[in-house]
């Protein structure tokens, strides 16, 4: 049985802040790997981003990677080491929606590996 890395997946969402929170999640197909996950808005906003892992076996299992209190333009969620994650796992980036009416935009970066017989 061999293996095939496909490229990483670039999943991208765009929400108003003005009309509802920002929430992105990316499905797995494959067996894979986690790299990175951010926003960045077109103004400067005082809200909280957040990634959680979403998880296959259910809302028991989820957990929160990462929560920051932002001031500024941009978010960034880079873990030191990616993670692995099973076909049917998520990654989830929202950022909520307090007071701003800025445009935000969000990246999720995963890897997907193909297996294949030989």
């Amino acid at each position: 049985m061999g293996t095939y890395i496909k490229k990483p997946i670039m999943q991208t969402a765009s929400q108003i802040l003005s009309s509802a929170a920002l929430s992105d999640t990316y499905t797995m197909l494959k067996d894979g790997w986690f790299y990175w996950a951010g926003w960045q808005a077109d103004g400067s906003v005082t809200e909280t981003a957040t990634v959680i892992f979403v998880s296959l076996d259910g809302a028991t299992y989820n957990i929160t990677f990462d929560t920051t209190n932002i001031t500024g333009t941009a978010y960034l969620y880079n873990p030191t080491k990616r993670i692995f994650l099973r076909k049917g796992d998520g990654i989830k980036i929202t950022c909520s929606k307090a007071t701003a009416t800025e445009t935000v935009k969000s990246t999720i970066c995963v890897q997907e590996v193909e297996t294949y017989d030989d």
